[in-house]
C-alpha cells in the first residue's frame, strides 16, 4: 500500500533534499501570491509576539 514511502525511503538524501526544496519553493509562490493573507498572518503573529513580550516585562516587574 505505502510504495510511495518506499520509493522515497530509496531516494539518495540529496535528492530527498532537492525534492523538498522543491516542495518550499512551489509552496512560497504560492503564498506570494497570496500575500494579503501574509501580511494578515505577518501582523498577528507579531501583535501575538507583543502581548507575549509585554506580558514578561510585566511579570519581570513584579518580581
Amino acid at each position: 500500500m505505502n510504495s510511495m514511502k518506499v520509493h522515497e525511503d530509496r531516494l539518495p538524501v540529496h535528492h530527498r533534499y532537492a525534492l523538498a526544496w522543491l516542495f518550499n519553493n512551489t509552496f512560497k509562490v504560492k503564498i506570494l501570491h497570496s500575500m494579503p493573507l501574509m501580511l494578515l498572518i505577518i501582523k498577528l503573529s507579531g501583535l501575538h509576539l507583543y502581548l507575549n513580550i509585554h506580558c514578561v516585562f510585566k511579570k519581570s516587574q513584579y518580581l
